[in-house]
């Protein structure tokens, strides 16, 4: 982490958060992913302490300026794309290699297995990045 701000949150192993983005109770214990710029995960104001909290996936990738709402569980959605300025409403999603991006109606559209056909390369990346 070296310009995010995180807060209540449980970061694992090569997890980044090197932009300006929010990390509020968070459980990310396998971590391997990354937070893009500007973005807010935990919206978790409710005007009490913090009782809500997002669980995550390993290899989650958040994408530039998404937010997400509490509680969202994506621990069984290991290697998802949020992609940019995706608003996440509080749900859980266990559909592993996904693209979450915006859909019609305000809803999100879910395309599983899309890191796998479309860019296999993350994952081999991402195997040999993470060896170690």
């Amino acid at each position: 982490v070296s310009g995010g701000e995180v807060h209540c949150t449980i970061f694992g192993p090569n997890a980044n958060s090197h932009h300006q983005s929010l990390l509020i109770g968070i459980l990310w214990p396998l971590g391997r992913g990354n937070v893009g710029y500007g973005s807010n995960v935990g919206s978790n104001h409710t005007g009490r302490i913090p009782d809500q909290e997002t669980s995550v996936g390993e290899g989650t990738f958040w994408g530039l300026g998404c937010v997400i709402k509490f509680p969202v569980d994506l621990t069984s959605s290991p290697y998802s794309i949020i992609a940019a300025g995706v608003q996440l409403p509080p749900q859980r999603i266990q559909l592993p290699f996904s693209l979450i991006t915006d859909g019609p109606g305000g809803m999100n559209q879910l395309t599983p297995g899309w890191l796998l056909h479309y860019s296999p390369y993350t994952i081999a990346r991402s195997e040999v990045k993470f060896a170690n």
